[in-house]
C-alpha cells in the first residue's frame, strides 16, 4: 500500500489533491472558485459511488483511534462521503458513507494502517464540496 498526500486536507483544493483522479461514469467533478463542484447526471434513484485511487494515512486527517470531521457542502444533490478503512496490505476492513453537513465520527478498526475515500451519489443534480474539518462542526 502507497500512501499519498503528505499534509493535511482541509480547503476544498487540498481535497481534491488528495482525491485524485475522478473516474464517475455518470458523475463529474471540477474545482471551480466556489469549492469542488460535482455534477450527476444519473437517472432518478440510481445511485454511483467514486472511490479515490488514492490512499491516506489516518495521521494525515487526525484520525488517531477515531476520527471526527464534518464535510462542509453545498447543493441539493445527495452527496455522500464513503471511507474505507484499510489494512497494511490494502485489504479494507470496513466501508462506511456519512452524510454532508452533519458532524461525524468513525471509530478505526484496529489494524487500520490507510483510508480511501470515495463519493456516493444518487439520481441527478449537482453540489459544492467546501471543506473537510477536522474534529466537529459548533454553530455559535
Amino acid at each position: 500500500v502507497e500512501f499519498a498526500f503528505a499534509r493535511q486536507l482541509g480547503a476544498a483544493e487540498q481535497l481534491v489533491d488528495a482525491f485524485g483522479l475522478w473516474r464517475g461514469q455518470a458523475t463529474t467533478a471540477a474545482l471551480d472558485e466556489y469549492g469542488w463542484h460535482v455534477v450527476s447526471e444519473l437517472p432518478d434513484d440510481q445511485a454511483e459511488q467514486v472511490w479515490s485511487p488514492c490512499i491516506i494515512a489516518p495521521a494525515q486527517v487526525r484520525a488517531i483511534g477515531v476520527w471526527r470531521f464534518h464535510v462542509v457542502a453545498t447543493g441539493g444533490q445527495r452527496l455522500q462521503l464513503m471511507v474505507q478503512c484499510l489494512d497494511l496490505d490494502g485489504e479494507c476492513l470496513s466501508s462506511q458513507s456519512f452524510e454532508c453537513n452533519q458532524n461525524q465520527q468513525l471509530t478505526l478498526p484496529f489494524g487500520t494502517r490507510g483510508l480511501r475515500l470515495g463519493w456516493c451519489m444518487t439520481s441527478s443534480g449537482s453540489a459544492r464540496v467546501k471543506q473537510l474539518l477536522f474534529g466537529w462542526f459548533a454553530k455559535v
